[in-house]
This record gives structure tokens, C-alpha cells and sequence, in this order.
């Protein structure tokens, strides 16, 4: 990435590193339970952690003027995603992302943060989008 822009400065941040967001919740619809057989109550405490921390670091309502680039994993976006529509906090699973698919979510200051899109693959060509079980149209 900083090949290609080099006026960014990566920042490695934990925040941003792939979890389970979420446990189930009595409205979980029976075909996810499998999802969590195998998942720890641990894991799933420590993602909701970082969740709120990744929340109030990038979807909180600001009056500074940022452009933040975030590089992440497919729950992570799942759940920005999710928080921004304030779906259920199973909601998250089954919002996939291809593998380099843009999400673009835009914060205001005054404003709930807005979805401008999500899974975006137009920068890629045909040949290289992957990630996704079905193939795409564009």
C-alpha cells in the first residue's frame, strides 16, 4: 500500500484484527447456532471488547476531518457495518466481504455514520475478485 500512496503512514492497530464480535442472543435464528459450537466464551468476550473499542475509535461522530484507510478482516467489517444500519449484534454474520472489497462508511459530526458502500469490487479485474461463493456481476 505505501508503494502506491506513499503519503500514508501505516498504524498497526490490534483493533482491527479478525474476531467473534458477538455471541448469540435468543433472537440468533436457529441457522447460525452452529456458527458458535466451537467458539469460547472468552473469545467472544474479548471481540466484544474490541468491537467497542473499534467502534469508538473509528464510527464515533467527529468534527475533525479525517480519511482514515482500514485495512481488516470480514467480521470486523462485518460489524462496522452492522453498527452503522444498528442491526441486532448477531447482525454481522453473513454480511461477507470479498477478498479486497472497498467499504466506504462515511462519519459526520452531527450526523449518524452513513454506509456509501460496501463490498465494492469495480478497482479489481474480473480475474482477481475471489472471496465471495458467488460470482459477481461487474
Amino acid at each position: 500500500m505505501t508503494e502506491r500512496m506513499p503519503a500514508i503512514e501505516p498504524e498497526p492497530s490490534a483493533l482491527l484484527m479478525d474476531c467473534i464480535p458477538s455471541g448469540p442472543t435468543p433472537d440468533l435464528p436457529h441457522a447460525w447456532e452452529h456458527f458458535f459450537g466451537p467458539v469460547t466464551r472468552e473469545e467472544i468476550e474479548a471481540g466484544e471488547a474490541q468491537m467497542a473499542d473499534a467502534t469508538a475509535e473509528w464510527l464515533a461522530s467527529t468534527r475533525d476531518d479525517r480519511h482514515d484507510l482500514l485495512i481488516t478482516h470480514n467480521f470486523v467489517i462485518g460489524w462496522f457495518v452492522r453498527e452503522v444500519f444498528g442491526a441486532a449484534s448477531w447482525r454481522w454474520l453473513g454480511i461477507n466481504q470479498a477478498n479486497c472489497g472497498l467499504t466506504i462508511i462515511r462519519v459526520r459530526s452531527a450526523k449518524p455514520p452513513v454506509l456509501v458502500t460496501h463490498n465494492d469490487l469495480g478497482h479489481l479485474l474480473p480475474e482477481l475478485r475471489t472471496g465471495l461463493s458467488v460470482e459477481q456481476p461487474y
